[in-house]
């Protein structure tokens, strides 16, 4: 016989809801493993280490039957996370990779922003190193660049594009116009009705939280 079973704490609203074929066994394996280094940093047990064992709790709320565990646990057992609000639950059933982001879109995008600007750190940091251990040579390297591509680099510098703000500028003012507000203040209002638009792809899922 199967169920589902909730664990709760006196004078606290957190809890957690699970499912299992073998309640008894379940409790003994959660005592068990709430110190292992794989999963104790999971919130549920965080929480019960936090607030110690003693002070847990565990109860059924429905059993199941053998024959329908399988087919309907993971409903019941999402039902009854909803039902209770449960906040200790790292994952829920039965949700599609649509669901979830739609869910944690925020927390999605947080994440990926935060590892892109890690790296780009990172590069950046490796291009500065390499820059001041070879100053003296890049600066040569750079006279002589100029020297041979003179009428080339004239026709670059007046080379037009439109900059990610909107404005339409030269090559040659790119720096000049980078460092001005108009251009931070445009470019900020582009990012954000960007966001706005941001929809659904399996790419915007592939983050663990």
């Amino acid at each position: 016989m199967g169920c589902i079973y909730r664990i709760f704490f006196d004078n606290y609203i957190e809890c957690y809801v699970g499912k299992t074929t073998n309640f008894k066994k379940r409790i003994v394996n959660h005592k068990n493993i709430r110190n292992k280094e794989t999963v104790k940093n999971w919130k549920l047990y965080q929480f019960i280490n936090k607030i110690g064992w003693e002070n847990t709790k565990f109860e059924v709320v429905e059993t199941i039957d053998d024959s329908e565990y399988i087919k309907n646990s993971g409903q019941r057992e999402l039902f009854y996370i909803k039902k209770y609000k449960s906040s200790l639950n790292k994952n829920m059933p039965c949700r599609s990779s649509k669901e979830y982001y739609h869910t944690f879109k925020k927390d999605i995008c947080l994440k990926r922003n935060v590892a892109n600007l890690k790296v780009r750190n990172q590069r950046n940091k490796r291009s500065l190193d390499y820059y001041y251990e070879n100053k003296e040579i890049l600066k040569i390297k750079r006279i002589e660049y100029r020297k041979k591509n003179n009428e080339k680099m004239k026709k670059q510098m007046a080379t037009k594009y439109v900059c990610g703000c909107g404005a339409h500028i030269v090559f040659g003012s790119k720096a000049k116009h980078l460092v001005s507000i108009k251009h931070s203040e445009n470019l900020l209002n582009n990012i954000l009705m960007a966001k706005e638009k941001l929809i659904y792809r399996n790419k915007n899922i592939d983050i663990r939280l």
